[in-house]
């Protein structure tokens, strides 16, 4: 599904993984995601560990105010 609607749009494709799931983080890189939203919208994974975003080279967004504080350390160091 992800991969047809990366072959059928030209605009960045941006996929949502729960809070935790590094494993969910894998498998939207390795499927050729340009964004990766570390959601608090959907069920945690893990309730107090957020994803490790230095193992990844696909950038990671922060969406709501909430989350921002806990991303901000891993985005600023972000090349």
């Amino acid at each position: 599904m992800i991969e047809g609607i990366i072959s059928a749009v030209t605009i960045p494709v941006m996929a949502k993984v729960r809070i935790g799931h590094f494993v969910e983080a894998q498998i939207l890189q390795s499927l050729g995601v340009d964004y990766i939203d570390e959601s608090e919208v959907l069920t945690p994974a893990d309730y107090t560990h957020h994803i490790d975003k230095w193992k990844f080279t696909v950038p990671f967004v922060c969406g709501r105010p909430t989350s921002v504080k806990r991303c901000v350390g891993s985005a600023r160091a972000r090349p």
